[in-house]
């Protein structure tokens, strides 16, 4: 009875803010279709063709999680953790986004200072620099998302890049082009969602409880609905040899939104971080997302702090020792307080997790 209450206090707390839609992805994009203005949507964000769309998704990735193998398995002295505030709003707050309908073009793209920002397809082998990090993947992250970054290429890969990736792939590998394969290239423009962005950023700021963990979700939650799948097929069960099996139904399709808009939010976020931590990276021991680790206490260089600001790190905190094992698992001790992080670990067992048992082999 007491859970069923819980989900009732929550869903009227977000009925009485107005907010009406089943998930807090619907609710973030409705509202901000509300404040842009539903005919400017339209305008700025095409409904593209399937082709176009699924081209961009082949440059549509997640955050940047990395383990620095000099630090694997290894412990550490002192450090710090610093957070990006608000990371992808910050970025949808302070970068330019591609909006209307995109011109195709062939080979490398050239500069055009009314289609800047572009998606390119390249063949090429590629291996990272020294001091660098590698930051590009060739398979989907397998088991709880956990990444396998790219070193080196044994055959020539075909990547499909933002053009912001395309500066940083540049810039943290040793790249050799077999032929450059076209794109499609976008105008731009800033400020589209400076508006929706200040206006819930604002609300959090000045809210507690459930109003700025709302506020947090509205936040955090828009860029992603611009990559809305269109395919919508459900999964049925079906009798197999007496055993009921899923599979796909019959096809079902809905209009993309326009995805160039969350495949370039994200990659200003793998941008701005891995960025950091190449101006830190004598320190770098671990990052995800929006986070790095770093080794020793003093201000990280090259980039902002500030406790709450937009396009600002926050230093949240100091550790007396750290054990980083891989992307997603690691333990931090603060003063014999340990923060641990482990894909797929639930609370009871971390209550058995110390310092020293933190290892791949540990068993209870």
């Amino acid at each position: 009875l007491r859970d069923i209450k819980i989900a009732r206090f929550a869903l009227k707390h977000n009925y009485d803010n107005g907010l009406t839609r089943i998930t807090a992805g619907s609710n973030a994009f409705a509202d901000f279709k509300t404040r842009f203005g539903k005919k400017h949507f339209k305008k700025m964000f095409p409904i593209q063709p399937d082709e176009v769309d699924l081209y961009c998704r082949e440059g549509y990735r997640g955050g940047f999680t990395y383990c620095n193998p000099k630090y694997q398995e290894k412990v550490t002295g002192q450090g710090i953790s610093v957070d990006y505030n608000s990371m992808y709003p910050s970025q949808m707050l302070s970068q330019p986004f591609p909006v209307g309908n995109p011109v195709m073009f062939d080979g490398q793209y050239e500069y055009d200072e009314h289609f800047p920002l572009y998606f390119q397809t390249l063949t090429c082998d590629f291996a990272v620099k020294q001091n660098h990090v590698p930051m590009v993947q060739l398979n989907s992250p397998g088991i709880y998302g956990l990444h396998k970054y790219v070193e080196y290429t044994e055959e020539p890969a075909t990547l499909t890049l933002t053009s912001v990736d395309l500066a940083l792939f540049f810039e943290c590998y040793d790249v050799d082009v077999y032929s450059w394969d076209g794109g499609y290239k976008f105008r731009q423009q800033y400020n589209l969602f400076t508006e929706y962005i200040n206006y819930w950023g604002e609300v959090k700021r000045n809210s507690q409880g459930g109003l700025r963990q709302i506020a947090k979700l509205m936040l955090n939650s828009l860029y992603g609905k611009f990559a809305t799948n269109r395919n919508v097929t459900q999964k049925v069960p079906v009798m197999e040899d007496n055993v009921v099996k899923w599979k796909d139904g019959e096809l079902e399709l809905r209009d993309s939104i326009y995805v160039p808009v969350a495949c370039f939010a994200t990659a200003y976020a793998r941008d701005a971080l891995i960025r950091a931590i190449l101006a830190n990276y004598d320190r770098f021991i671990y990052c995800d997302t929006d986070s790095m680790h770093l080794i020793g206490t003093q201000d990280p260089v090259g980039i902002r702090l500030h406790d709450s600001d937009f396009c600002a790190w926050k230093v949240e905190g100091t550790f007396d020792r750290s054990k980083h094992l891989r992307a997603k698992s690691y333990v931090l001790d603060y003063g014999g307080d340990l923060t641990i992080s482990c894909a797929g670990m639930s609370d009871t067992v971390k209550q058995l997790v110390t310092f020293d048992n933190f290892e791949f082999s540990f068993s209870n």
